[in-house]
């Protein structure tokens, strides 16, 4: 099958009218769905590929995959199916080009390189919350159209935690200028290496170069393992000194090293902008080769731009050249030996000050749509999904129940325990981390946005009890409205283990826990609703659940907050 500009063949109900490029599983097309009056881009998968298993369940995976994830930064697909013995994936034909082609005239501004970066992350997050990893996150997967909105393409080889994967088990995938140094030591990741991959990508927008521009493909691959990452300022003068840190941690050999999230490294990047701000600087002994011999804990914007052609926004994409030559498949045997570390200890690094504890705002986000049972991972048991009007009645109830105890038998807050009133909605919701890096702060907001099916969990820790032995805590501040007497707090929890404390601040962001006032003690939470009598006898503006224990979440040192709510006193 063949489409060159000023043709117009047939496939099916499609009519092709030009090549926009050509890849190792499949062409693109740009054509005309005859039955919808709109012009698409069509991927059609190469016919010596149709007889290779591998490719073809790749190839459906990435229509499957894209389709399930709805978020403006990732291309909407229209179709998918098979004609005349042909795969192929229709979807929205983007005006504009890639990024990739944007570097060869060099380095972007750093404003335009770090809306890019932001755009990009909002994909990933989305695809990281559906518990899928991207894996080949480069300047040519990411779209942009004449307006600077940004959409993140190709999930052919995405792949959730723990699933079998469609290649051989001996090879390692991915762009060598961005891969990330776990996927070549051990050839096993999580979302990280998606977030390695992306501050690869980032340093290039700011210096127009890759990080380790001009080196063979052996020299890269022993680069990212066992070099430090380059400095960007260096390369390119006119960037901020500022972004050094931001890119030093971003790619990090150390995972553990890294920012926890694609927003969290955007974000550095913005402050890194704006406010002259930076993300903590790892030292040359800190970002020294870990040790790769043990086990990684598995892990669990902008309207997009439109214009008129028929009744849907559609444009051309600009051919951004055949092919994706720097796209390979790997074989362990061909890696070089220096790649592989040594199985020795890292070197001794005396231990970080605490930093002070970080408080970074959120906002409410939506919940990724549930993805395909194929492609899914074990889902977390939700709380029980009730109207807001019947979780105001229960809480009600159950704090009635555990004022008459605590009078009963004088446990704390008896006397002094205010009747629980209306309901308070808090208008932020922010991570309170002790010396440690907060976790996931941008999907704070989903525990007070009103559906218990959403929530924020933690980071997933290699060791069960981390608090206070890795860091002291981690909690969510609640902000709300106007001073407010608490009366009690309902926290629904998906499984067991975990212990919080409600504690009272005079400031969202408070220098220590110290500063914060006990308002309720350790209370261990089950699956559910946990309402927890507070009984404050004065107001306050910000409310902290701090976790104290931290419980198991499908197996993994992690807990989730579901649903908090918030009850003044009567």
């Amino acid at each position: 099958m063949t489409a060159e500009a000023g043709m117009d063949e047939e496939f099916g109900r499609y009519r092709l009218r030009g090549t926009l490029g050509t890849g190792g599983m499949g062409q693109v097309y740009r054509a005309y769905d005859t039955a919808l009056n709109r012009e698409v881009a069509l991927k059609v998968l190469h016919a010596g590929a149709a007889s290779d298993p591998v490719f073809v369940a790749r190839f459906k995976r990435e229509a499957l995959v894209a389709a399930g994830i709805d978020e403006p930064h990732v291309v909407p697909i229209y179709d998918s199916g098979e004609i005349n013995g042909r795969l192929f994936i229709a979807m929205r034909l983007i005006a504009g080009t890639d990024v990739a082609s944007m570097l060869k005239k060099g380095p972007l501004p750093p404003e335009q390189a770090v809306s890019l970066i932001e755009q990009a992350a909002a994909a990933l997050d989305s695809a990281h919350d559906a518990g899928l990893e991207h894996r080949d996150i480069k300047p040519g997967n990411l779209l942009v159209t004449p307006k600077n909105f940004l959409y993140l393409i190709d999930f052919g080889i995405a792949r959730a935690p723990g699933e079998a994967q469609l290649t051989n088990t001996d090879a390692t995938i991915g762009t060598a200028a961005y891969i990330a140094p776990e996927r070549l030591t051990r050839g096993v990741a999580d979302h990280r290496a998606d977030v390695y991959s992306l501050a690869c990508v980032l340093f290039e927008c700011l210096t127009g170069s890759k990080p380790y521009a001009g080196e063979s493909l052996e020299r890269q691959l022993y680069a990212h393992v066992h070099e430090p990452p380059p400095r960007p300022s260096e390369v390119n003068p006119a960037v901020p000194a500022a972004f050094d840190a931001v890119i030093a941690r971003g790619m990090a050999v150390d995972p553990d090293q890294r920012f926890s999230s694609a927003p969290s490294l955007a974000a550095a990047a913005r402050a890194a902008l704006t406010e002259g701000g930076s993300a903590p600087v790892l030292s040359t002994a800190e970002m020294a080769m870990p040790d790769f011999t043990g086990e990684l804990p598995t892990p669990t914007g902008p309207t997009g731009p439109g214009g008129p052609f028929g009744p849907n926004p559609t444009r051309q994409l600009e051919t951004p050249g055949p092919g994706y030559p720097d796209t390979r498949i790997l074989p362990a045997d061909a890696l070089p030996p220096a790649v592989l570390p040594p199985a020795v200890p890292p070197p001794a690094v005396p231990p970080p000050a605490v930093p002070p504890p970080a408080v970074v705002p959120a906002a409410v986000a939506p919940t990724p749509p549930p993805l395909p049972p194929e492609l899914a991972e074990p889902a977390e048991t939700p709380a029980p999904n009730r109207r807001r009007r019947w979780i105001v009645v229960l809480a009600a109830a159950a704090a009635a129940v555990m004022l008459v105890v605590a009078v009963a038998i004088g446990l704390p807050g008896g006397d002094d325990a205010a009747e629980p009133g209306p309901v308070v909605t808090p208008t932020q919701a922010t991570v309170f981390s002790v010396g440690g890096e907060p976790d996931h702060p941008d999907r704070a907001g989903r525990a007070i946005d009103g559906n218990p099916d959403t929530g924020w969990t933690t980071d997933i820790y290699s060791d069960a009890t981390p608090f206070p032995t890795f860091k002291a805590g981690v909690g969510l501040m609640l902000t709300l409205p106007s001073p407010t007497r608490v009366a009690t707090v309902s926290v629904a929890v998906p499984s067991t283990g975990t212990a919080v404390e409600i504690r009272s601040a005079q400031t969202a962001n408070p220098a220590s826990l110290a500063d914060t006032t006990v308002l309720a003690g350790p209370t261990t939470l089950t699956p559910g609703d946990n309402t927890i009598t507070v009984g404050a006898t004065e107001p306050t503006s910000h409310l902290l659940v701090w976790i104290s224990t931290l419980g198991s979440t499908d197996g993994q040192s992690r807990t989730r907050l579901s649903e908090i709510v918030v009850h003044a006193a009567r």
